[in-house]
């Protein structure tokens, strides 16, 4: 800080406001985190009142001083009443520390401890609670889980490289959690772990739950009422009959990289159940889901989405090249429920480069033309062409494995992709699409059912045309999205 910079903040602190504080209060209603910390510096009555706008977000710390600044802040040698006014603001707190070194651990140890069982729960309004690194964070302090374990207001949790002590954390939690996110380890991701058991105490509020590299359902009988919206990656199949009992008033299903099943498999599954209830009358489909996401090898065939998304990342564009497959989707009664809207979601791999488009499309048309839905979805993504590993789409949904990924790509040669020289051989596939006219495609789409009013067409990570699109008819909305976000929010 250079000296008329000093002089300037030395005058503010000692001297009245130029401004009224009301127009001060206002300033820092509408400015960053380190604005309002910079203006509390430069007045007495600022530092007061700058804790209200400080803390009117969850705060974000990525450095160790900064945590221990934050934690220091509510911690004498400040006096009751300074520490009892601070502590009305803070809504939450997201540890994502850059070094996790053994002497940083040691340094925050005692600290993070103290925080979390002396001061957050006088914290009316702490509810929102983020732990990057959460194993090895709660290992270099014990009882911090403990002490966190044991706080009776956090609504939102979110965990990543989880692990046993942090499971341990989970299981005892006494908060009434709304939402909670559970990404496990590297060492973790091949034992079983069960994240709704884990959260068996919160299963009377749990409303929103994510997994990453986790087992989808608690075979301990566990019921989540309230569930509206579940999002799970990397976990393994969740049948009809378990999902129904765990979750039975669930709304939104997302399933990704869920399944090593083909979908033979899941059509042998659904022709014996549909020979089952067939023979009993009395056996109901799961009615309560409003959308489903996800590929066609975890599409819970008992049940009856209004919008149902099927993405196919793994497997490419083969699916919908598959003469048998084709005849499965589109035989009558398959579509057996009056859907609103179906996407298909293709990524396409680096061996459907030679795809036949025009043979992909009569069948892709096929398939909607045995719906009776009313809007209709076609997202084709060749980003992944030409690339190297068939791991990439795993790690692209994981927030931790950057260095993961990294070092399954050691001896990749990456020289290509950073030489501006290097010509780049565009697949055929890709040629083929430069010549689509997406809106002949659209209104081809549209002519396939009467029922249609809206179809979409896009491509994306194409090497000339980027990512175009064709639309005709209404967007697509979900508005049972917005409810359960909204009833997220209001907790």
């Amino acid at each position: 800080m250079d000296s008329a910079e000093f002089k300037l903040k030395s005058n503010m602190y000692h001297k009245p406001l130029g401004l009224n504080l009301d127009i001060w209060l206002q300033i820092m209603e509408s400015s960053p985190k380190d604005v309002v910390v910079g203006l509390m510096g430069t007045s007495k009555t600022l530092n007061r009142a700058g804790t209200k706008y400080l803390f009117n977000s969850p705060l974000t710390v990525t450095k160790t001083a900064k945590l221990l600044s934050f934690m220091q802040f509510f911690l004498p040698p400040n006096d009751s009443q300074t520490v009892q006014f601070r502590t009305q603001f803070p809504i939450g707190l997201s540890i994502h520390l850059q070094d996790l070194s053994a002497t940083t651990c040691t340094l925050l140890s005692d600290a993070l401890v103290r925080f979390f069982a002396d001061v957050v729960p006088s914290m009316p309004r702490f509810t929102h609670l983020e732990l990057y690194r959460a194993e090895k964070l709660l290992s270099a302090s014990p009882g911090l889980g403990d002490a966190i374990a044991a706080l009776t207001r956090v609504e939102i949790l979110k965990v990543t490289q989880a692990g046993t002590i942090c499971a341990g954390m989970l299981q005892t939690m006494q908060s009434p959690l709304a939402f909670a996110y559970i990404h496990l380890g590297v060492e973790e991701r091949y034992m079983e772990r069960q994240p709704h058991c884990l959260l068996r105490n919160a299963h009377a509020t749990l409303r929103v739950l994510e997994t990453h590299w986790t087992d989808p359902i608690c075979r301990r009988g566990q019921v989540f009422p309230h569930l509206k919206r579940l999002s799970q990656y990397a976990c393994t199949f969740l049948f009809p009959e378990d999902a129904m009992r765990a979750f039975p008033n669930l709304r939104y299903l997302h399933m990704d990289q869920s399944s090593s099943q083909q979908w033979q498999e899941v059509a042998y599954y659904h022709e014996s159940h549909r020979n089952e209830t067939f023979l009993d009358p009395n056996v109901s489909y799961w009615t309560s889901l409003y959308k489903y996401s996800g590929s066609l090898n975890e599409l819970l065939l008992d049940t009856t989405p209004s919008h149902l998304i099927l993405r196919t990342s793994w497997t490419g564009a083969s699916y919908y090249l598959d003469p048998e497959y084709v005849a499965v989707m589109s035989q009558p009664g398959f579509w057996r429920w009056p859907m609103k809207s179906l996407e298909l979601m293709i990524a396409f791999r680096p061996e459907d480069k030679d795809v036949d488009l025009e043979e992909m499309m009569n069948n892709i048309l096929q398939i909607v033309g045995a719906t009776d839905i009313h809007a209709f979805r076609l997202h084709l993504d060749v980003r992944r062409l030409g690339e190297w590993s068939p791991f990439d789409r795993v790690f692209e949904d994981d927030p931790e494995s950057d260095s993961d990924a990294e070092n399954l790509k050691e001896g990749h040669n990456a020289s290509d992709d950073d030489d501006p020289f290097h010509e780049h051989e565009i697949p055929p596939v890709e040629h083929a699409l430069e010549t689509w006219d997406l809106d002949a495609v659209v209104e081809r789409i549209l002519s396939t059912r009467p029922s249609l009013e809206t179809a979409i067409v896009t491509i994306n990570g194409h090497s000339t045309l980027y990512f175009v699109d064709g639309q005709s008819g209404p967007d697509i909305a979900y508005e049972e999205d917005a409810a359960v976000e909204d009833s997220v929010a209001k907790t």
